[in-house]
């Protein structure tokens, strides 16, 4: 974890995916939320525990563990519109 200060400005950079301290998810990337740790909560979802980054009393971005879903329409979709994308079988042989 990394951590930015205990009031870092986040007006022009916002705090990215295990960065801290946060006040509100305001204060975080687009799709990250602000943990609200407890002193009896150590672990914030998706990041390492521990280190000198790690500050007991601060709150850290993290992304949702729903977030980490793909979203199969959206793949196919954005395979559909990049050639480089493409597998090539066209060296493929069968056998049956």
């Amino acid at each position: 974890m990394i951590n930015k200060g205990s009031n870092p400005d986040t007006t022009i950079t916002k705090l990215g995916q295990c960065e801290g301290n946060c006040t509100s998810s305001s204060d975080c990337d687009t799709g990250l939320i602000c943990s609200n740790r407890s002193e009896f909560e150590l672990k914030v979802h998706g990041c390492a525990f521990g280190g000198t980054g790690d500050v007991k009393e601060h709150n850290y971005c993290y992304k949702p563990p729903n977030s980490y879903k793909f979203d199969k329409a959206f793949i196919e979709a954005k395979l559909s519109e990049d050639e480089d994308l493409q597998p090539d079988i066209s060296n493929t042989s069968f056998h049956v």
